[in-house]
């Protein structure tokens, strides 16, 4: 008679866990051991002690008795079986944040230091024919001049955020948390710079449009958005910077927009061609031939009765951004508490600044309602 085989508690535990696997399979069950081979379940199983649950699963397994092991298999729930069971979906289901417009369309620069300054001239250059003999006119240079010289003065601004979790979270997941976490963080770091590009005031973020002095305003001429007052903010904007020009505004006023018709009762709102096949590029909305972009954070409660919005028009390319760090991720296991509490922090954060270069390149139609 041979010897007894003396198994380690490693290999006792894997040879149990492996018996159950097979016998689960065998039984066309899903797998429910998430961790320790316990999950909550429903009914009056559900009450049972997770011990009670657990050995009674093993015991109807060998007795194949499947009804109740499938009461005992039959519920994932709060216990932490959301993001954790082997057989998931690799995927979490998630609130989708408004899709940016101002970054792409703007003038990005990388810089290598905290302020620093970019020269902007204002006016042009006159030229004049003259008769022979005559003295040449000058193009004057100054406050009030023809050419006006300045600078635009900025300083990066730190955007930044912090999330705590279990470390047992991220071993046990079915789905890569930090990448879910990270491209959260990236949308929600893209939704605060359109925001703050567009309504900033400057001080510990970004000036944006809405706060840019001198921008001129074209007030909306009657009670309510006409043809002409579209017409007039297109062509109140100077020729030079029309090319290439956007418009920007919100829901409300879309919804305005959408049913307003031109002289001949034409729409002037145009719906977007189809992209052709195979290409997939982007294709926008128009207005009098110019691309519509909806921007969320142009406010639709401005105004006496608080039902007001406006319409901004202008060539985004002069509003300068001025990168100091991109968005950046740092993880710690330690600091913070994170290693009494057997937790992981990941920190997110970008350093950045931007403003309008010229005022004169945007126009806003306002009282808009």
């Amino acid at each position: 008679m041979s010897e007894p085989k003396r198994l380690t508690m490693d290999e006792f535990n894997k040879l149990v866990n492996q018996t159950v696997d097979d016998r689960i399979k065998a039984m066309g069950l899903d797998r429910i051991d998430l961790k320790h081979g316990i999950v909550p379940s429903k009914d009056e199983v559900g009450k049972l002690p997770k011990q009670d649950r657990a050995m009674g699963l093993i015991r109807a397994l060998f007795d194949k008795d499947y009804t109740r092991a499938a009461a005992l298999s039959g519920g994932v729930g709060p216990e932490g079986g959301y993001l954790i069971p082997e057989e998931f979906r690799a995927d979490v289901i998630r609130d989708l944040i408004a899709v940016p417009v101002m970054r792409a369309r703007s003038t990005v620069f990388p810089v290598t230091s905290m302020a620093g300054s970019v020269p902007r001239l204002a006016g042009a250059i006159k030229t004049y024919w003259e008769g022979e003999n005559q003295a040449i006119t000058e193009t004057t240079v100054g406050a009030g001049s023809d050419i006006e010289l300045g600078q635009i003065l900025w300083r990066v601004w730190r955007l930044d955020g912090m999330l705590r979790s279990s470390r047992e979270l991220f071993a046990d997941s079915g789905v890569n948390i930090y990448a879910v976490l990270v491209t959260m963080f990236a949308e929600a770091f893209r939704a605060a710079e359109d925001k703050a590009f567009m309504a900033g005031t400057g001080t510990g973020q970004p000036l944006g449009l809405r706060n840019t002095p001198g921008v001129t305003g074209i007030a909306q001429a009657g009670a309510n958005l006409a043809y002409n007052d579209v017409v007039n903010l297109v062509y109140g904007l100077p020729q030079q910077y029309r090319a290439g020009s956007t418009f920007l505004l919100n829901n409300d006023v879309i919804k305005l927009l959408r049913r307003l018709q031109d002289t001949t009762n034409r729409p002037i709102w145009t719906d977007p061609a189809q992209p052709a096949p195979g290409l997939g590029s982007v294709q926008y909305a128009t207005l009098l031939g110019y691309p519509v972009l909806e921007q969320v954070d142009i406010p639709s409660n401005l105004g006496a009765g608080m039902n007001e919005s406006e319409i901004w028009f202008g060539n985004l390319r002069w509003y300068y951004i001025f990168d100091r760090e991109t968005m950046a991720v740092e993880t710690t296991t330690e600091g913070a508490g994170a290693f009494e509490k057997h937790q992981q922090i990941i920190k997110v954060f970008e350093r950045l600044d931007g403003e309008l270069s010229l005022a004169a390149s945007v126009r806003k139609l306002t009282a808009v309602k």
